[in-house]
C-alpha cells in the first residue's frame, strides 16, 4: 500500500513538473511575442482614439466615431498601464500575458477536480496548445481577458456545486460580469451560467429559503447584465456595430470558422479540416446522448454541466438570429467558445473511460489521436513573425526602420498606404515620436507622396508610374515604393 502510495505521488509530481515546463514555455511564447510583434490595427485603433479618453468615457461609449472596437476592460487597462509604464508594446499587452498566466493557473485546476492524471494532461495540452488562442493572449484586445475571466468564472461554479458555498456562487457571477466588460459575447455565457445555476438548486432540492437567498446576486447579476446592455451595448445597436458575425447559418458561420481559426492559416489541410468537422458532430450528438444518461442516473459531473452552458449558448445565438436579427458567433467573436466545446469533449471522454473494455480502449484512442492533431498544429503553426488575422500588419516596424533609412537630415515624408495600415502607423508615429513621418491618413494610394506602402490586394490597380520599388516584406507580402521626379 505503502509502495503504491509513493508511486502514485512520484507520477503526480513528474506530471505537475512537465505541465509547469509547458505552462512556462507558452508563457514564453506569448511574452515574447508580445514584446516584438508590431502593434496590429486593431490594437492601434483603441490607443489612437481611446487612450487619451477618460475612464467615464471609455465606460459609457462617450466618443465619435462609435464602433465596436472599444473592448472597455481593455481600453481601461491599456490607459492605465500606458500612464504607470510607458507606451511599449509589451506594457500595453501586459494585461493579455497576465490573463494567459490566469488561464494556464484555471484550466489546471479545473482538470485537476477530476481526479484523472490522463484526463490532467490530454485536457491541459488541447486547452492550451491552441495557436490561435495563444494570438490573443499575446494582443492588447478584449478577448484574452474575457476568456481567462470566463475560466475563472467557471472554477468558482465548480467550487460552489463541490462545496455549496454562498460566496463560491457570488464570485463567479462577480467575474462573470466583469467578462461581458472585456468581451460582451459573455453575456450569453452570464445568461447561461445563471440558468444552470437555477438547475443546480433545482436537482439539488433546495430549500425555498436557501434558493430565495441564492437568487439574491443573480437578480442583482440580472440588473448589471440589464444596464449593461441599456448602457454601452444599446449605443452599439443604434450605430449597427453589433452585426459582426455571420448570417450564413450556426454550422456554416460559427462550427466552419471556428476550425479556420483553429487551423491558423490557410492553406488549410483537407484531412485536418474533416477530422475537426466529425469530432464537432461526434461531441455535439454524444454530449447531448451521455448528459441523458448521467442525469437520469444521477451521475453528472462538473464538465457535465459546463457542457449544458455551451448548448444554451448556442441556441441562445440561433435564437437571436432568428427573432432578434442578430448574428452567429464566428471567428474571433466565437474563439469563447473553444474552451467549452473542449470541456465538452472531456466529458465525453471521462465517459467512456469509465464504462467497458471497449469504450474505455476507444475513448483513449481517440483523446490519442485528437492529442496527436493538436500537437502537430501547435508545431507547424506556432511562429514569432505575425498573429493570423492581422498577417498584413507584421512588417510595420520593418518598414518604418527602412523608411528612417531614406530620410536625409530633416526632410519630411509623406507616405501614401493603403487604409489598413494608417492606425498602426500612427500609433508608432505617436508612440516613438517619429515626427519626421507626416500623419498618416486614410484616403489611399491616389495622391503625391513621397513613398507609398501597398497590400498585395491593391498592387493591380496601383498605379508603379513615377515609382520604384524599394523593399517586398516576407511575412505581409506588403511593398515599399519610393516616387521618383
Amino acid at each position: 500500500m505503502f509502495k503504491k502510495l509513493m508511486t502514485f505521488r512520484i507520477q503526480h509530481k513528474i506530471i505537475n513538473i512537465a505541465l509547469l515546463i509547458c505552462s512556462i514555455l507558452l508563457l514564453l511564447y506569448t511574452g515574447y511575442r508580445s514584446y516584438s510583434l508590431s502593434f496590429t490595427h486593431d490594437e492601434s485603433y483603441s490607443f489612437n482614439n481611446y487612450y487619451n479618453l477618460s475612464f467615464t468615457e471609455i465606460l459609457t461609449y462617450n466618443f465619435y466615431p462609435i464602433i465596436a472596437n472599444n473592448h472597455i476592460l481593455n481600453s481601461i487597462c491599456m490607459k492605465w498601464l500606458g500612464e504607470q509604464f510607458g507606451n511599449s508594446e509589451f506594457i500595453l499587452r501586459l494585461h493579455s500575458f497576465l490573463a494567459h498566466i490566469v488561464y494556464l493557473i484555471f484550466t489546471y485546476f479545473i482538470l485537476k477536480e477530476f481526479k484523472s492524471k490522463f484526463i490532467l494532461v490530454f485536457g491541459f495540452i488541447i486547452l492550451n496548445c491552441n495557436p490561435y488562442l495563444l494570438d490573443f493572449f499575446s494582443l492588447a484586445r478584449g478577448y484574452a481577458l474575457s476568456i481567462a475571466l470566463m475560466i475563472v468564472s467557471l472554477y468558482a461554479f465548480i467550487l460552489y456545486l463541490k462545496y455549496n458555498k454562498y460566496g463560491a456562487l457570488v464570485l463567479s457571477l462577480l467575474i462573470a460580469l466583469l467578462g461581458i466588460l472585456a468581451n460582451f459575447s459573455l453575456m450569453s455565457y452570464t445568461a447561461a451560467l445563471i440558468i444552470v445555476y437555477e438547475l443546480v438548486f433545482i436537482i439539488q432540492k433546495e430549500k425555498i429559503r436557501s434558493i430565495f437567498k441564492k437568487n439574491i446576486p443573480i437578480a442583482i447579476t440580472i440588473m448589471v447584465m440589464f444596464l449593461i446592455y441599456e448602457g454601452p451595448i444599446k449605443v452599439l445597436i443604434s450605430y449597427n456595430q453589433l452585426n459582426f458575425g455571420g448570417e450564413k447559418g450556426l454550422w456554416e458561420e460559427t462550427v466552419i470558422s471556428s476550425i479556420c481559426s483553429y487551423l491558423y492559416s490557410p492553406p488549410f489541410s483537407e484531412f485536418l479540416v474533416w477530422i475537426l468537422k466529425i469530432l464537432i458532430i461526434l461531441v455535439s450528438v454524444s454530449s447531448l446522448i451521455i448528459l441523458v444518461i448521467q442525469f437520469k442516473h444521477k451521475s453528472q459531473n462538473y464538465f457535465s454541466y459546463i457542457s449544458i452552458i455551451l448548448i444554451l449558448i448556442l441556441l441562445s445565438n440561433v435564437f437571436q438570429h432568428i427573432y432578434l436579427n442578430g448574428s452567429y458567433f464566428s471567428n474571433r467573436f466565437a474563439l469563447f467558445l473553444v474552451p467549452l466545446f473542449f470541456f465538452s469533449f472531456i466529458n465525453i471522454i471521462c465517459f467512456l473511460i469509465s464504462k467497458n473494455k471497449w469504450l474505455h480502449s476507444g475513448g483513449y484512442v481517440v483523446s490519442l489521436f485528437i492529442l496527436s492533431c493538436s500537437i502537430y498544429i501547435s508545431l507547424t503553426e506556432m511562429n514569432f513573425n505575425h498573429f493570423s488575422n492581422w498577417t498584413y500588419d507584421a512588417n510595420i516596424k520593418d518598414m518604418l526602420a527602412d523608411l528612417s533609412k531614406e530620410k536625409k537630415g530633416n526632410q519630411k515624408i509623406k507616405l501614401g498606404v493603403t487604409w489598413l495600415f494608417e492606425p498602426s502607423l500612427n500609433f508608432y508615429r505617436e508612440t516613438q515620436s517619429l515626427y519626421w513621418l507626416d500623419y498618416v491618413n486614410r484616403d489611399g494610394l491616389n495622391g503625391e507622396y513621397d513613398y507609398y506602402y501597398v497590400d498585395p490586394s491593391e498592387l493591380e490597380s496601383f498605379n508603379i508610374e513615377n515609382k520604384i520599388l524599394l523593399k517586398v516584406y516576407p511575412d505581409s507580402e506588403a511593398r515599399l515604393y519610393k516616387r521618383i521626379n
